[in-house]
């Protein structure tokens, strides 16, 4: 009984030149394209630090966050959950994921737009942050 490989034919002339393809869009990438994806990752990770700083603020004021939440929306998800904030965090995990895929759809069709948006929501998660830390 012969064994069937699932691994792709590297031998083969066309898998050696997709790969290569690919390696090459990477090598000769211009600087600007370089940096424009390094900000944009760091866009991002500013957007998760400040959402998971969020959330653990949440967890953490969880018996008082309905005296101190200011969102209106926060407020009612809280509210409709009697004082607790598991649907609140649920919901807030859910945005930032929405947020998150919708940029990383739009770096893939418009990478100048994308970094701009990014940077945008890069700079309101900042405020919050100093909302959040400083008061």
């Amino acid at each position: 009984m012969a064994m069937v490989s699932h691994m792709p034919n590297i031998h083969n002339s066309s898998a050696r030149h997709k790969m290569s393809e690919s390696h090459l869009r990477l090598l000769f990438c211009t600087m600007g394209e370089r940096i424009r994806a390094i900000v944009f990752g760091a866009c991002c990770l500013i957007v998760a630090a400040v959402s998971v700083h969020d959330a653990m603020l949440v967890l953490l004021h969880r018996s008082t966050i309905d005296e101190f939440e200011r969102n209106p929306v926060g407020q009612w998800l809280i509210g409709a959950q009697d004082g607790d904030v598991w649907f609140f965090l649920l919901t807030k995990l859910v945005g930032t994921a929405v947020v998150f895929t919708a940029l990383i759809a739009l770096y893939e069709h418009r990478s100048r737009l994308a970094l701009l948006v990014a940077g945008g929501v890069a700079a309101c998660q900042l405020i919050l942050f100093c909302y959040l830390t400083f008061g």
